[in-house]
């Protein structure tokens, strides 16, 4: 059952440009009451982050422009506040690379949806909690 726990925080925005999988984490964040924007590159990333200051950013690393290395480094995701970022990819990322980044979290593909969600929860709900990021792909 939909809640509405993001109505006062933000939306999810998923950057990921396999529309089959932002489709099916779209519907299933949105039935569990999360507002989601999709972008399926880093441009409509960049555009989508002047418009609105999401609470939670999801990005993948292998777009099709560019890599979510270098959405981490633009200046639109200070502009929109720096929300935490939370790498969801099938390529295995080092802990140290996504410190270095300062990325709050990591979920290796194919992700399941309770985890998806749980960690979406745990971001929207307890909002500046830092949460660990490390190669097991569970967060902190």
């Amino acid at each position: 059952m939909p809640t509405d726990r993001t109505a006062a925080q933000g939306s999810v925005l998923l950057v990921d440009d396999d529309d089959v999988f932002v489709d099916l984490v779209r519907r299933h964040l949105a039935a569990h009451g999360y507002t989601v924007a999709t972008a399926g590159s880093v441009m409509a990333a960049r555009e989508l982050l002047r418009a609105d200051h999401p609470a939670l950013l999801i990005l993948d690393i292998n777009l099709p422009d560019d890599s979510g290395w270098a959405l981490l480094r633009d200046e639109s995701l200070v502009a929109a506040g720096s929300p935490p970022v939370v790498i969801m990819s099938g390529t295995q990322i080092r802990p140290e690379r996504l410190r270095e980044f300062r990325v709050a979290g990591y979920l290796p593909k194919p992700v399941s949806m309770s985890l998806l969600t749980s960690c979406i929860d745990r971001f929207i709900n307890e909002s500046g909690t830092g949460i660990t990021a490390d190669s097991s792909g569970v967060p902190g």
